[in-house]
């Protein structure tokens, strides 16, 4: 079991860090997103921000815009992400 949240946890270090990300995919800020988000449309890339609300009923978590003054807060500005059922991510832990 330990080694297990160990290996998650690592798997997950790797997979949200920036660095790793950007060395595969174009990365996008959660603001840049939002304002033009038809330049995204089909296209695989590494989104760049803070896990907010997890909910593993639904598969489903918010990433918030890391660079805003309130990020973590009420008003921050944020992205739903939805895993499909077939999907093999990790879903990540709050903040």
């Amino acid at each position: 079991m330990k080694a297990e949240l160990v290996t998650l946890l690592a798997m997950l270090a790797v997979c949200t860090s920036p660095i790793s990300a950007q060395a595969k995919f174009p990365v996008a800020e959660v603001d840049q997103i939002l304002t033009n988000p038809s330049q995204y449309d089909g296209n695989i890339l590494a989104l760049h921000g803070i896990a907010g609300t997890v909910a593993l009923e639904s598969r489903t978590f918010t990433v918030l815009d890391s660079k805003s003054s309130n990020a973590g807060g009420t008003s921050a500005r944020f992205v739903r992400v939805t895993i499909p059922q077939k999907g093999q991510m990790v879903m990540p832990a709050p903040g």
